[in-house]
């Protein structure tokens, strides 16, 4: 699949207070919103320890991956396990959170271009907002898949809240008899092998000329073409990132990592009491603390664990130093090296979007790690047009029990009250996640920053 290349991260925007001047000063700002948006609602996300597929492998151990579950062939040979889950994602069970009604807020103030949303949940309509883009589609409406016979969703409502496989009621009024295969009546969500509407697609096309920022809220990016929006809008157009978990393959210029209601709240009482109240919470400023929080999960390195508590000290903000004297990540570890791919760029530069209008898909299941690289050092985002790393991804892990032990999850001691800043763009709130492979990483890049000026880590 064709795919524009890693953009280079802006220099100039760093810092939470650069977060807050941007989206105050833009008018056209595209919003592209996940399932981490959802969670506090009680809504599950999907690759969190606690997310669906998780829950998927628990109930199906035999399905060998829970995302084929999502996967059309997979559904029109086995639609059970999709609707013993369906339930738990069905629209009018929950409520819209604080993420859902900070994008209300900037459609209020316009200054909401558009808000694309890989949900399924319909939370985004709830919340009032009308500029919206469900790219995934919802459970507004259900399509036979034999006849196309196409119905609301309330007709199929009972079935799914009790875990029952919905049948076309016109397949069986018009075919009768025995050996009539009934219809199965499934959602209006896109599944894994379907292509997006055309809508999603027309909107995309006139939307990234006239974006001046993107915010992305709680989603991992690993679905394609949704995935590819970063990368279709031009470089200079600032990006923020507010997630649960850094997004290793992609490159965000200032990322606010933790629960997205918790970020979303401290960016409103900056931004002014206005927002506050369209919010209609309460929030108190937090503390900020500079370096790397502590893991609850004890790390095997305990030099890691050293390095992390040199790093943490609460100081005065009065005191805190201009983010913007440092302006380049320091490098990755091996674990990030990835494998480089050939772009068709002629294609790319005459047609970005057409490649992507055959199917959604899953970034995870189409690469594999290359365990031959050299041990190289390279920025996050600062790679060499030149060079063979171009066009890249970041790779899911082997089963190999060293790498597994990399990616497991580490949650960090962050107090609901504090966050943490590591110079020079990345923010840890309450709730963030790292594997211990990030961990280890980011206490490197820190120490070397320390090396370099040690005024700037406490």
């Amino acid at each position: 699949m064709i795919e524009p290349p890693q953009r280079k991260k802006l220099p100039q925007y760093n810092s939470i207070e650069d977060a807050v001047e941007l989206i105050t000063k833009s008018k056209k700002i595209l919003v592209l919103s996940g399932a981490g948006i959802s969670t506090s609602a009680g809504l599950p996300d999907f690759r969190s320890r606690n997310g669906i597929y998780v829950q998927i492998h628990a109930e199906h151990p035999d399905l060998s991956d829970p995302k084929s579950m999502f996967d059309i062939e997979y559904f029109k040979k086995n639609p059970v396990p999709f609707y013993q889950f369906a339930k738990a994602l069905y629209p009018g069970q929950y409520k819209p959170t604080i993420g859902h009604r900070f994008i209300k807020c900037l459609e209020e103030h316009n200054k909401l271009l558009r808000n694309y949303s890989q949900n399924i949940d319909t939370l985004e309509k709830q919340a009032g907002i009308k500029h919206v883009v469900e790219c995934h589609g919802s459970f507004a409406k259900a399509t036979c898949t034999n006849c196309k016979y196409n119905v609301d969703g309330d007709v199929i409502r009972n079935d799914i809240l009790n875990r029952k496989i919905p049948l076309c009621p016109r397949c069986h009024s018009i075919n009768e008899g025995p050996e009539v295969k009934l219809g199965v009546m499934k959602p209006d969500i896109v599944f894994f092998g379907e292509q997006l509407g055309d809508h999603y697609h027309s909107c995309l096309e006139s939307d990234k000329n006239q974006v001046d920022l993107l915010i992305v809220i709680g989603s991992s990016l690993k679905v394609r073409p949704v995935a590819l929006i970063p990368r279709s809008i031009p470089d200079h157009v600032p990006q923020v990132l507010i997630n649960k978990e850094p997004l290793d393959h992609m490159c965000f210029d200032i990322e606010l990592l933790g629960d997205c209601d918790t970020v979303i709240k401290e960016l409103c009482s900056r931004l002014g009491h206005d927002w506050i109240d369209m919010l209609r919470v309460q929030a108190t400023p937090l503390t900020q603390i500079i370096g790397l929080p502590l893991p609850k999960t004890a790390l095997d390195d305990s030099d890691s664990s050293s390095k992390s508590k040199k790093l943490g000290s609460v100081i005065p903000t009065d005191e805190i130093d201009d983010s913007k004297k440092i302006s380049k990540n320091i490098g990755l570890d091996k674990s990030s090296l990835i494998q480089s791919r050939v772009v068709d760029t002629d294609a790319l530069n005459s047609s970005p979007l057409v490649a992507e209008r055959l199917a959604i898909v899953d970034v995870e299941k189409e690469i594999e790690v290359d365990r031959d690289m050299p041990d190289r050092a390279i920025s996050d985002c600062d790679r060499s047009s030149d060079e063979e790393w171009e066009d890249v991804e970041i790779l899911p892990q082997t089963s190999s029990s060293s790498d597994s032990d990399s990616q497991k999850k580490l949650s960090l001691e962050v107090p609901e009250t504090s966050y943490y800043f590591l110079k020079p763009n990345r923010y840890m709130f309450h709730g963030v996640e790292l594997t211990k492979a990030q961990y280890e990483r980011f206490a490197r890049e820190q120490e070397k920053i320390s090396e370099q000026d040690p005024t700037l880590v406490q």
